[in-house]
């Protein structure tokens, strides 16, 4: 194993001397940042392909290695794109104050683990989350378009993985926990860990796609959203693409129009609904305001400052769910929010939306509306899921990246980087590339 190990780092090693220059060029030519690339293909369709090493879902031995190595390289470049952004900032109305109010909320998740209800040692992901995002908001020298493609590339990639493990691993690629079916089809996760996760990931690969991209992308990500069964994505994708319909094309509109009226009529005849008419289940939102009121305890017990890191941990659920134990998270980012880090929490992510929601209505015109699809489906899963919960280098990145990184970007130009005292070599011009 160690031999095995020390044969993959010289190789990586090699790799690296070799295509690094080669990757850097590239990446400065078409108006972009190799350690912004690098930190979105490690965190997204990487990483999802390390965890098809996990023996029962859970990493040891040498897929414990990858995962680490892949955690730490994807650190080394959000530190790398951070020094790089203090050279060449972005500047642009409305910018600093977003950054301020990410600062605060992540700030506001330390302050809970330290004066929280139950203290306790911050996880990893919350140091880690903030220098994964912080370089795509601050850093000056990458442009939207750009950072379109690379997000639709990592997202294509993750999706066609995902469908094509459905054959070759299934043992991985379908939710074993799940009992839901579509058309005698059971729900798929692919390569993601969860049928929610790839839902949103191929939900926002279909809004970047009518961006510029290829249309024949959107037979397998629609397939995706259509096998990973859910409501929450296709809510999403009908709103993001009806934002998004009157600035395309006369075709794409046309495309844009018929996928989210398409996505509605999913939305609305969610196999529950059907089967049952409006089971119980349906009124709980599938059991999810029983999460919520026991996530809301932990705001009680600590109004201000929140419960901490170990809210709904299997100490808590135990506790005020019985039985009830999947739910590792409360569903819903303001109970997630209000139960973990308080009201001082709640301020914090009510500044953070208010300030994204600015940002993006300022990039709107240079996006063609784009910045703003995106945070409305990014609204959606807010009430399902917690995106803005720290959770590392993992593939549900991708989803702060394409939002607060395309409404930075849209909002502000492309900055170039001061001069080096001891070159006058400009640089490079940037080539604006579509897909």
């Amino acid at each position: 194993m160690i031999l095995l190990a020390a044969g993959a780092g010289v190789a990586f090693v090699v790799w690296a001397l070799i295509a690094a220059p080669v990757w850097v060029r590239r990446c400065r030519e078409t108006g972009g940042h190799w350690a912004l690339s690098g930190i979105v293909y490690l965190s997204g369709p990487i990483n999802a392909v390390i965890q098809l090493t996990y023996p029962g879902g859970t990493p040891g031995g040498f897929s414990l290695l990858l995962a680490r190595g892949n955690t730490i390289a994807a650190w080394t470049l959000g530190i790398v794109a951070l020094l790089s952004a203090l050279r060449n900032p972005r500047r642009g109305p409305g910018l600093v104050l977003l950054v301020v109010a990410v600062l605060a909320f992540y700030g506001a998740l330390l302050l809970s683990s330290v004066v929280g209800y139950q203290p306790a040692t911050p996880p990893e992901e919350y140091f880690i989350t903030p220098v994964l995002v912080l370089p795509f908001l601050l850093h000056g020298g990458y442009e939207w378009r750009w950072l379109v493609v690379v997000l639709r590339r990592a997202l294509r990639a993750i999706v066609v993985l995902s469908l094509v493990s459905v054959p070759l691993l299934p043992g991985i690629a379908y939710d074993q926990e799940c009992c839901r079916e579509l058309f005698g089809i059971e729900r798929i996760q692919g390569i993601t860990g969860h049928p929610n996760t790839l839902a949103i990931l191929a939900c926002f690969a279909v809004i970047l796609e009518l961006r510029g991209g290829r249309l024949r992308w959107l037979v397998p990500e629609l397939a995706a959203m259509l096998v990973a069964q859910s409501t929450t994505s296709w809510v999403a994708l009908a709103i993001g693409l009806l934002v998004i319909a009157g600035r395309l094309g006369r075709t794409t509109r046309i495309v844009a129009i018929t996928v989210g009226l398409c996505a509605i009529v999913f939305a609305l005849t969610d196999r529950q609904l059907v089967n049952d008419f409006f089971p119980p289940e349906f009124w709980t939102f599938t059991g999810r305001t029983t999460i919520w009121q026991a996530a809301l305890a932990g705001f009680f017990l600590s109004p201000f400052t929140g419960y901490g890191p170990n809210l709904l941990d299997a100490q808590y659920r135990a506790q005020y769910l019985g039985v009830f134990d999947a739910a590792g998270q409360a569903h819903n980012q303001i109970v997630q929010t209000l139960g973990g880090t308080g009201l001082i929490g709640l301020v914090c992510l009510v500044a953070v939306l208010l300030g994204l929601v600015r940002v993006a209505s300022r990039a709107a015109g240079t996006t063609a509306g784009l910045s703003v699809a995106l945070v409305v489906a990014f609204g959606a899963r807010l009430l399902s899921e917690t995106p803005l919960n720290p959770q590392g280098s993992t593939a549900t990145l991708l989803l702060l990246v394409a939002v607060f990184g395309v409404a930075s970007s849209g909002a502000a130009p492309r900055t170039e980087p001061r001069p080096d005292p001891e070159t006058s070599a400009a640089p490079p011009k940037a080539v604006e590339v579509l897909s």
